[in-house]
């Protein structure tokens, strides 16, 4: 083999080793710029979520700030209060439904003014069963009847919720400042004509799993905030 062959096996070992190693730097760039886009993806997907439940937070105690009662009925036969503030514990989403002043109506001419019912409960994701979605409801006319009707309104304001406790203050003469995990104005031992000073909410949901996230419970994040409700005085327009 004389030298001009020799130089030419040595430049072609030279490319080959060349692509050999520039084929495993290149892979090892495609796999960081793969891994950093799953873990942006990722990281935008957990922040979508708190940002979810914050807004989701927000508004329920936005709505809850604007309940109201009245002692005027529309008919004088009507013994039962068209008004009223209801909330329930249940495990893991509580559950409350009351009247209040802030429906917008988002019609024009349409039949309805500025007070409805709203209810907040929560569903089984069928995605998930470990998780629950939030549900709003609201019917834009206060009726006597709480059930559904045609013009309700519901949509999920909040997904991968773990738990929502609320929690109502009491603040009454004669009786004990305290927290109450239940609240009723309807039933014969509930409060007629009287709401909560203060409602807190405990808003927990799950966030989506990273890439390095151990098997397991999933990571959480909670939210908690509370609101005093404005209209402590029932409405009356009667002649004393």
């Amino acid at each position: 083999m004389n030298l001009q062959e020799k130089e030419a096996g040595f430049s072609l070992l030279e490319v080959i080793v060349s692509l050999a190693i520039f084929s495993a730097l290149a892979a090892l760039l495609l796999s960081t710029v793969a891994q950093t886009s799953l873990l942006q993806k990722k990281s935008e997907s957990q922040s979508e979520t708190v940002g979810m439940a914050r807004q989701a937070l927000e508004r329920i105690l936005q709505d809850v700030s604007q309940a109201y009662l009245s002692k005027n009925q529309p008919s004088l036969a009507d013994e039962v209060p068209a008004t009223f503030f209801e909330g329930f514990s249940k495990d893991p989403v509580d559950e409350v439904q009351f009247s209040y002043l802030g429906h917008v109506s988002h019609e024009p001419d349409s039949k309805e003014a500025d007070f409805g019912v709203v209810r907040y409960y929560g569903l089984p994701d069928p995605l998930d069963k470990n998780v629950y979605r939030l549900i709003r409801e609201e019917k834009p006319r206060v009726q006597k009847s709480s059930s559904v009707d045609k013009a309700l309104d519901a949509f999920v304001v909040c997904e991968r919720v773990i738990r929502l406790e609320l929690r109502y203050y009491r603040l009454e003469v004669g009786s004990p400042k305290e927290w109450l995990d239940h609240w009723s104005t309807r039933q014969a031992t509930g409060r007629p004509f009287r709401l909560p000073y203060r409602v807190s909410a405990r808003l927990v949901v799950a966030l989506p799993k990273m890439a390095k996230d151990p098997a397991g419970q999933p990571r959480t994040v909670e939210l908690v905030s509370e609101t005093t409700l404005m209209m402590q005085q029932p409405v009356d327009s009667s002649l004393n």
